[in-house]
């Protein structure tokens, strides 16, 4: 089980959270915001929520899949500043690839198309952050307004008051994680 009382989150799109939580996802693809601290990107949290956004999501950035999950989503998001947190991350392994020929191998573990993945791996420098993440799904989504301090181009966010995680369930079972991981580290042996 995830730790509890996990206060911070990652900006992440309403797709690829809705992706994660189907189990059709299973890596974070990350090369950071503008306001990163000298512009990287890290990994600063082993267990993080997820603060959806539609913010820089497009059709065009997704696959097939991707783009069927972006359908089904519609006009779910109410939009505004006010932002449903319902999934938490466990960090099982973090990669850093600097291969562009291992992103073909990855296409099965995420939703992003390939030019998409390809624009972020050559933005500013070559390569790319690989989270393996582990999903839990809250049974029920805390409401946070967005402040002036969570607004903005940035990764990370701390959370004025953290979800509970007691009642957490995962979105893969051990033996289905297990599997995925064992890909994982195949592919990125």
């Amino acid at each position: 089980m995830p730790p509890t009382n996990i206060p911070y989150a990652i900006k992440e799109w309403d797709v690829v959270c809705a992706a994660l939580r189907a189990g059709k996802q299973y890596v974070l693809l990350r090369k950071g915001g503008i306001q990163e601290h000298d512009d990287q990107f890290r990994a600063e949290h082993d267990a993080f929520w997820f603060w959806q956004t539609r913010f820089h999501q497009s059709p065009d950035q997704l696959n097939d899949a991707g783009q069927e999950i972006l359908d089904q989503l519609g006009g779910k998001h109410s939009g505004g500043n006010r932002f449903a947190v319902d999934l938490l991350a466990q960090v099982d392994q973090v990669r850093y690839v600097t291969q562009e020929t291992k992103l073909d191998e990855l296409e099965e573990l995420h939703i992003l198309s390939d030019d998409a993945l390809r624009m972020r791996f050559h933005y500013r420098e070559l390569g790319l952050y690989l989270f393996l993440v582990r999903i839990y799904a809250a049974p029920q989504a805390k409401v946070f307004v967005e402040t002036p301090e969570i607004a903005g181009c940035k990764s990370w966010i701390k959370l004025p008051e953290p979800p509970p995680a007691a009642d957490l369930k995962p979105v893969l079972t051990d033996d289905q994680f297990a599997a995925v991981k064992q890909k994982f580290e195949s592919l990125l042996a």
